[in-house]
């Protein structure tokens, strides 16, 4: 696994990439619902199918971006926007 973290504009960029098994298209669209897994066999790595979904969902709540690149038998790199400083509040 690398993982490289880089400033880019105001923001923070987190990339995490392996050389694993890797996703074909359709499942790397998926692998953002809770409980999906690509490869659900018994020889599959243990997991819940949760990971993404949370990480999806923390990266958002402030106010960054996460996509996935995959490709079978290569690999899969995931990458995080997460933007400097206190998100601005609602008015309210």
């Amino acid at each position: 696994i690398e993982v490289q973290v880089e400033q880019e504009q105001g923001s923070a960029l987190i990339s995490v990439r392996d050389k694993g098994v890797g996703m074909t298209r359709e499942e790397a669209h998926r692998i953002y619902e809770k409980f999906y897994r690509a490869d659900a066999s018994n020889t599959a790595i243990s997991g819940t199918g949760l990971g993404m979904s949370i990480v999806k969902h923390y990266v958002e709540a402030h106010g960054g971006q996460v996509s996935v690149e995959s490709e079978k038998g290569k690999g899969t790199l995931v990458t995080v926007y997460l933007p400097y400083g206190s998100p601005e509040t609602p008015d309210g």
